[in-house]
């Protein structure tokens, strides 16, 4: 019973970004529709539709003004800048993966960088330890939102459920996975408090891997 609870919760508070061909939702006709009433309705799930065209046509680095499905529109197309952080983040974790030998002290330095590189954000700005006030900290720069207006806004418009740092958090973790090729579970994520823990947990992973 506590676990079909648990997942009626999940289901509640799920949120999808679905991008679809025209978002055509209300024609059952058509080959985009993506028809979601009873999802919504009996398991409270709700959705946000993106077209895919726009979306395709943001990937285009410094083409905000240039996107065809968006005329003379000034959208958040990828920058140079967007790429130069992707590529600064990538030596960080190659750094850190040929190197065995590292030890905490270098691990925790290099892995930091990191981290700023993902979330865009300065060292110095790194103030706080806890982990959730890193990811509301990345979120509310990258929204351009004074500091606590972002989960306020969220909070206001009763979507419930996860805000935007969560988000942060659970994709950052999965990055982490992909790219340094371990396994931090779902139980051990929802452990993680602060940032210093993380990184804890994250070189511990990688030791073990070595040694296996």
């Amino acid at each position: 019973m506590i676990r079909a609870l648990r997942a009626k919760k999940a289901l509640r508070e799920t949120r999808i970004l679905a991008v679809t061909r025209y978002n055509s939702v209300d024609s059952l006709g058509g080959l985009d529709t993506y028809c979601n009433d009873n999802a919504t309705k009996q398991l409270g799930i709700r959705y946000n539709y993106f077209s895919i065209h726009e979306f395709l046509d943001m990937l285009h680095v410094n083409e905000n003004d240039q996107n065809h499905t968006l005329p003379g529109r000034n959208v958040y197309n990828l920058t140079d800048e967007d790429m130069k952080e992707k590529e600064s983040a990538q030596k960080c974790a190659d750094s850190i993966l040929q190197d065995p030998a590292l030890d905490f002290e270098g691990f925790e330095r290099i892995f930091t960088r990191y981290l700023c590189y993902k979330f865009m954000l300065d060292p110095a700005e790194l103030t706080p330890d806890n982990f959730y006030e890193i990811c509301q900290l990345s979120a509310e720069k990258s929204s351009s939102l004074p500091k606590g207006m972002l989960d306020a806004a969220e909070l206001a418009s009763k979507c419930g459920g996860a805000t935007t740092a969560m988000n942060k958090k659970v994709l950052f973790l999965l990055n982490v996975n992909e790219t340094y090729h371990i396994t931090i579970t779902a139980e051990e994520s929802v452990k993680i408090e602060t940032f210093t823990q993380l990184k804890q947990l994250i070189y511990s992973k990688l030791q073990e891997k070595r040694g296996s």
